[in-house]
């Protein structure tokens, strides 16, 4: 028993005054207060909702040749979608070139035969009424020389309208018109839409209070 008791004592903490426990000192860590604001977390039910959507319609009719994208991939403003069969709008364009070639010869006669007859008339050698008149011709092909430029102006629009780039980044659908399929502008369904997702809006709403 002696020797029982004495290995309780060794194994004990140090005793203090009255046989107590010894306190030892435990480290602080001290700082200033400050007024601030604290985070306020409230749960709310949200639905995300993109920026900016983009139903893609062609502008010219046409054969698709080409896609230049899958379905569900995401595309840069500017990339190529679409390419439709362009030999129509090229034919237009070229008929459009020659009508305005043919009323440039013919304005280049017109004007000369003004000339030739305002002199004629000076001299009195011709009336004053067919100098009107081949006045009057070249000016009837001004106007159909300005046409024609408004048709050439018109058919390379067309031309570029083959070419169809996504307006705006982001990601597309599903494309219901195949390669192969004709397109018009009336069609009830777009090519393709595409869904801005970079940057994209939440939409929530909390209790006023």
């Amino acid at each position: 028993l002696p020797l029982f008791f004495a290995a309780l004592l060794l194994a004990s903490p140090a005793l203090g005054a009255g046989g107590k426990p010894a306190l030892q000192a435990a480290p602080v860590v001290t700082t200033l207060a400050v007024r601030k604001s604290m985070p306020l977390l409230l749960s709310s039910i949200g639905t995300v909702q993109p920026l900016n959507v983009v139903a893609v319609r062609p502008r010219i009719e046409g054969e698709m040749m080409r896609m230049g994208f899958q379905e569900g991939q995401e595309v840069a403003e500017g990339q190529i979608l679409f390419e439709l069969d362009r030999r129509t709008v090229e034919v237009q364009l070229a008929q459009a070139e020659a009508a305005q070639a043919r009323d440039q010869a013919q304005l280049k006669h017109a004007l000369a035969d003004a000339r030739r007859y305002a002199d004629l008339v000076k001299s009195g050698s011709a009336p004053p009424q067919k100098a009107e008149e081949t006045l009057a011709t070249a000016a009837g092909l001004e106007a159909s020389l300005k046409s024609d430029q408004a048709a050439i102006a018109q058919a390379r629009l067309g031309l570029s309208y083959a070419t169809i780039r996504a307006p705006i980044s982001g990601r597309t659908g599903a494309v219901p018109a195949k390669l192969g399929n004709l397109v018009r502008p009336t069609d009830s369904a777009p090519l393709v839409t595409i869904t801005q997702i970079h940057p994209i809006a939440v939409s929530f709403t909390l209790p006023e209070k």
